[in-house]
């Protein structure tokens, strides 16, 4: 467990005075469990919590000791938002009791909801603070145990791999819990409708210089993902905003939707739904906003610099213009009544 006291817990949430860490360590080893360990990888996480365990709570391993804030932070307000609900009850041979001081009334649950929100946002937006430092900081000589796992974001190839990515053009709103669920249309859309628009050589050079880490050194190929990444994004919320609104379980199929006597959350509507699908995807007078319209300014930007894109000229994707022929001035023959050109 990457925590050994309430104290070092509260460097980064707060919580009661009175807190005994052995009440909080049962959400800190399920936050870990739900949420750090697909994060940094089974080997990683393994390493990580031996060095700070060995170490009494400082890694002897440089690279280690400046991961460990990026996780801890990340870890606590995931497990801060799993112990709200069960905190104040107690379980026992009287049933369920719910706790509270002399001094003190239960929080109402408006209240509660929003620090469940509260933390859990928090959690997404340090967990993909998490991601970016090992991104930029992981190599085959440091953090290796991650680099070389497929908890790797880099890994896979994606033009779009994080939620703050995807937020730059969808109003997701950093949320890493909606990424993922985009995650698997997301895979689709690069691998199949992307490769359509720029050909598989090119679509496959850029996933190369992903995974090794050479993007940033080609000008021309990011000016091209630039302009894929909108396309990504509006596209696989279009795809998946149907979707979105339902749950499967052992149950069956539900339309997602709360209800209670505090707050009220509609889902929203068919039409309300096909209305923002229409946002994402149209591209007309009224709104250029639309995939639609980023494919046209992505075949623009190719047009423009063919010279530069020799995979896509040489794809089926690419198109060349009509040659306009040579430009010559009209023939006119003043006993006509037409104009020859």
């Amino acid at each position: 467990m990457l925590f050994q006291s309430t104290a070092e817990f509260k460097k980064y949430v707060p919580v009661d005075a009175v807190t005994h860490f052995d009440s909080l360590s049962p959400f800190i080893e399920e936050a870990e469990t739900l949420y750090i360990i697909p994060l940094l990888g089974d080997a990683m996480f393994a390493t990580l919590e031996a060095d700070y365990t060995d170490n009494d709570g400082t890694p002897a391993t440089e690279a280690n000791a400046k991961l460990l804030p990026y996780v801890q932070r990340c870890l606590a307000y995931y497990a801060a938002y799993l112990s709200i609900d069960e905190m104040a009850v107690n379980s026992g041979d009287a049933g369920f009791q719910q706790n509270h001081g002399d001094d003190s009334s239960p929080a109402p649950k408006y209240a509660i909801d929003n620090l469940k929100i509260s933390r859990f946002s928090k959690g997404d937006i340090h967990a993909e603070k998490l991601l970016q430092y090992l991104e930029k900081t992981a190599s085959p000589t440091v953090l290796n145990d991650w680099y070389a796992s497929s908890a790797n974001t880099l890994a896979e190839g994606l033009i779009l791999r994080s939620a703050e990515q995807a937020s730059q053009y969808i109003d997701i709103n950093n949320s890493r819990r909606m990424f993922l669920r985009l995650k698997p249309r997301i895979k689709e859309i690069e691998q199949n409708f992307i490769a359509q628009l720029i050909g598989a050589s090119q679509a496959d050079e850029i996933a190369t210089q992903i995974k090794n880490d050479s993007l940033k050194n080609n000008t021309e190929n990011l000016a091209l993902v630039a302009k894929l990444e909108p396309i990504i994004a509006k596209k696989a919320l279009h795809d998946r905003l149907p979707f979105l609104r339902i749950k499967i379980d052992d149950q069956g199929i539900s339309i997602i939707t709360t209800n209670d006597s505090t707050i009220t959350k509609m889902a929203a509507n068919d039409v309300q739904v096909e209305n923002l699908r229409a946002l994402l995807r149209e591209n007309s007078e009224h709104n250029d906003a639309g995939y639609l319209a980023d494919i046209e300014k992505l075949k623009k930007v190719i047009e423009d610099n063919i010279d530069d894109y020799p995979l896509i000229e040489n794809s089926g994707a690419y198109t060349a213009k009509a040659d306009p022929g040579p430009k010559r001035p009209p023939n006119i023959d003043p006993t006509k009544k037409y104009v020859s050109v």
